[in-house]
């Protein structure tokens, strides 16, 4: 059965995250797919956050993020342009 509350929607999103113990090999992926299916406003800033948070992890998820910097809504542009930041932001040099 399918949910249309988009607040269950985003709460599954970041409970599978938290589930998988926030691997970057299982949930990239199953991210990036749900971004570029999903309409709901809220959830695509959902997942975008998630993917954002995985860093340089989430490379694979700058080709959807591009498409969601194109977004009508402006909450989604921005937090993609925001996410792609975090992605390709180098890693801090070790001392």
């Amino acid at each position: 059965r399918t949910d249309t509350d988009s607040s269950v929607k985003v709460f599954g999103v970041r409970t599978l995250s938290n589930l998988t113990q926030r691997d970057p090999a299982k949930m990239v992926p199953f991210l990036t797919e749900r971004l570029d299916k999903e309409t709901n406003g809220d959830l695509r800033l959902a997942i975008i956050d998630e993917l954002r948070s995985f860093g340089a992890a989430a490379k694979l998820a700058i080709p959807s993020l591009q498409s969601a910097r194109r977004d009508a809504q402006t909450a989604v542009r921005e937090a993609a342009a925001q996410a792609i930041q975090a992605i390709e932001k180098p890693a801090p040099k070790q001392p």
